[in-house]
């Protein structure tokens, strides 16, 4: 560990409390929009990304100031995550965004060649190496909400380590195996989770019902066309070439012709939620600070 500028292991838990505070302040904000309209402000972001460079570089200055070389990537990350791209194909690298780019490999590499053993150098290399496993995640339909990607990645920043909290956390994992199992990976884990019920829920809720269609009955319910109209849901029926054709998990910003499904002569059909996967996060990221990482449970 390199020599220490500022006494930072006394202010590292106040640190952590204030991430904690903006952390769950933007969450449930964001939770708030996503149920009421399905839609986060993106001004949001800034207030958890901003301020996840800043603690990383006080902290960085503190323990020693060569780590601030880490900034460049980090900020990278952010730029990437501020930035509105839709599909993989959207990305075209103007000569800004390539100098951002560079300059974070070019940081990257000298942080791994002169502080690869430094544990808070191995916090910001795994928050970048995660933040670009959430963007792969979001660009090929796994994670289908962008507010949902900014969320992980914004708080893969913020959280680069565990919180050290003492009195809430139990059973997370060591200093370096929290580098290959970082604190947001927890947070999406338990967030899956509650989201894995929900087939379970439909099963239990088509059933009593009487309507039984593999596997529509897993993915959703049914509802009249009109009544879809007005809800927050996916139809599980699209119209090409006049005919109807099932489509099981909607494409991202699909849109929805209504009209066209209606005058095919569909008055009820199989449709799924649009679910406020900000909310699951929100969960899981309280659960997380509460238990700690759960795949640790196991050790």
């Amino acid at each position: 560990m390199g020599k220490a500028y500022l006494s930072i292991d006394i202010w590292s838990p106040v640190y952590d409390e204030l991430k904690i505070i903006i952390a769950i302040s933007c969450l449930l904000y964001a939770s708030y929009h996503d149920l009421k309209t399905r839609l986060v402000p993106k001004w949001i972001w800034w207030f958890m990304g901003i301020p996840a460079l800043i603690f990383y570089g006080v902290e960085a200055y503190g323990r020693n100031p060569a780590l601030l070389i880490m900034l460049l990537p980090l900020f990278g990350t952010l730029v990437e995550a501020l930035v509105e791209r839709d599909e993989l194909s959207d990305i075209r690298v103007t000569w800004p965004f390539f100098l951002i780019y560079l300059v974070s490999f070019a940081g990257f590499v000298w942080g791994y060649i002169t502080m690869r053993d430094e544990p808070l150098f191995l916090g910001a290399l795994s928050a970048v190496a995660v933040s670009i496993f959430f963007f792969v995640l979001y660009y090929t339909n796994v994670i289908h909400g962008a507010a949902d990607a900014k969320a992980l990645v914004m708080l893969t920043l913020l959280f680069y380590r565990y919180p050290d909290f003492t009195g809430l956390f139990a059973h997370n994992p060591p200093e370096e195996l929290s580098v290959l199992f970082p604190f947001s990976l927890s947070v999406l884990l338990l967030a899956s989770l509650t989201v894995v019920l929900l087939p379970l829920y439909f099963l239990v809720l088509n059933l009593m019902k009487g309507d039984k269609s593999f596997p529509e009955m897993l993915l959703g319910y049914r509802l009249d066309i009109e009544s879809a109209r007005k809800r927050k849901v996916w139809p599980m029926l699209v119209v090409e070439n006049g005919r109807p054709r099932r489509i099981l998990l909607p494409r991202k910003y699909m849109e929805i012709d209504w009209d066209a499904l209606e005058n095919a002569g569909i008055k009820r059909l199989w449709v799924t939620p649009k679910v406020p996967f900000i909310v699951p996060i929100t969960i899981g990221f309280v659960l997380t600070l509460i238990f700690g990482n759960p795949v640790f449970y196991l050790f």
